[in-house]
């Protein structure tokens, strides 16, 4: 069981990560994400693959210090445009509005983890 003081700790790293990608034009985060090989365990650690082919995500998503149940399921065709989502009451509250971004960012995020931080960053401001 992890202390109050390492979750701080990780909390602390996840967010000097997501700052860092940050930084970068939204455009480029899917090129940034290929080039220093970023996964979905780096963006997301509470998102864990429950599928041997990296297809079904469920776990939670960590923004500004509070996790929210969420799931990635991708088509058997592994396209994220086609990807569909489910998360819990609140964190559908706060996209609620931004359906067609969100659907925006699945078409022209590269991976799993692109689209994650560009949600993410949204989520944060």
């Amino acid at each position: 069981m992890m202390g109050v003081a390492t979750r701080a700790c990780a909390r602390r790293n996840r967010f000097q990560l997501l700052r860092t990608v940050c930084e970068c034009s939204c455009l480029s985060f899917s090129n940034s994400c290929m080039q220093q090989g970023v996964r979905v365990s780096d963006v997301c650690p509470l998102l864990l693959s429950l599928s041997p082919h990296g297809r079904y995500y469920r776990g939670y998503l960590s923004i500004d210090g509070r996790d929210f149940a969420f799931a990635l399921t991708l088509p058997s065709s592994g396209e994220l445009k086609d990807a569909r989502i489910e998360c819990d009451w609140l964190l559908a509250q706060m996209l609620r509005g931004k359906e067609a971004l969100l659907q925006k960012l699945l078409q022209e995020s590269e991976d799993e983890a692109s689209f994650l931080m560009k949600l993410k960053q949204i989520l944060l401001y």
